[in-house]
């Protein structure tokens, strides 16, 4: 085909398919992906199918509701499924945060620095710094929590960045389904509280799921 996947985008079980191949090859086995785990972290930490299925549902919202071109991404790691985003979007403009206490490479994470309009903010999520920072540079269309992990840090991050959110925007958190975190109770209860319409992508075939879920305000 003459278009790049991203840029073709359909709503089809062929497009589906085409989509999870190639994200497969962005992660390791134990994922559902072709790729061996090494330590390096150099591979999107993702279940494929989640995440076509996240990005497709973006992208139908991207086209039917509001198109999605400021982007808030707590906890950016070493930026892999921030520069895949990128790929199906092509931000105006990506705030992302992190700690960096963790183990991706410095190959990798500049790698992921480059070719998009992003600032960075290192720090905690929870600083004040941090929270005003991204408050400066907001409203954002696309807002996707996957930092710290604790029931606490998730709750914290729900209550300090949900309300940067555009008016049509889309909240979205990762590890909805992973029970060795605080974040399924997180969501449960952004659930339930009834001031959001909400989807869940989760595949539970691998050694275990991760979930991703998104939230539109009522």
């Amino acid at each position: 085909m003459s278009e790049y996947l991203y840029d073709a985008f359909e709503s089809s079980s062929n497009y589906r398919d085409r989509l999870i191949e190639v994200l497969r090859n962005n992660t390791n086995i134990e994922m559902g992906g072709y790729r061996m785990f090494d330590g390096t972290y150099a591979h999107a930490i993702q279940i494929p199918e989640e995440l076509a299925d996240f990005i497709i549902a973006l992208k139908q919202h991207d086209a039917e509701v509001a198109p999605l071109r400021r982007m808030l991404e707590v906890g950016f790691a070493a930026g892999i499924t921030n520069t895949l985003l990128n790929k199906f979007f092509g931000f105006d403009e990506i705030v992302a945060m992190d700690t960096f206490d963790g183990p991706p490479s410095t190959n990798v994470l500049w790698a992921n620095l480059r070719f998009k309009n992003l600032t960075l903010v290192c720090g905690d999520s929870g600083s004040e710094r941090s929270i005003s920072t991204a408050r400066s540079l907001g409203p954002f269309d696309l807002i996707f929590i996957d930092g710290d992990h604790s029931y606490e840090g998730v709750k914290r991050d729900i209550e300090n960045y949900s309300p940067m959110l555009s008016e049509f925007g889309v909240f979205a958190m990762h590890d909805i389904a992973a029970d060795w975190t605080g974040v399924p109770k997180a969501w449960r209860e952004l659930v339930g509280s009834g001031n959001w319409s909400t989807s869940e992508f989760v595949c539970p075939i691998y050694q275990r799921p991760f979930g991703i879920g998104i939230a539109r305000r009522r």
